[in-house]
């Protein structure tokens, strides 16, 4: 996995700019990164998809930041899980 941070320089704190001009509490760049497919259903039930997803230089934009504490305790699907539900 590749992963780089973007510089968030003159980003603005406004909900009608562009996306990728907004500020972030986190923006970076998946250079590089492979990681298996899950579906999640109503009632937040991961099941496997049996698919591999493969990212090359994708943007990434997050709205909220898992804690080192909530993946160590919840792995990472299960932090994404808890931190939506």
């Amino acid at each position: 996995m590749a992963v780089s941070n973007v510089s968030q320089l003159g980003c603005l704190n406004d909900t009608d700019a562009p996306p990728v001009s907004q500020c972030w509490p986190d923006l970076g760049l998946y250079e590089d990164i492979a990681v298996a497919g899950f579906n999640v259903d109503a009632k937040w039930r991961a099941s496997a998809t049996r698919y591999n997803l493969y990212l090359l230089n994708v943007l990434y934009l997050c709205e909220r930041q898992m804690t080192d504490n909530c993946v160590a305790s919840l792995g990472s699907l299960g932090c994404y899980l808890d931190m939506w539900v």
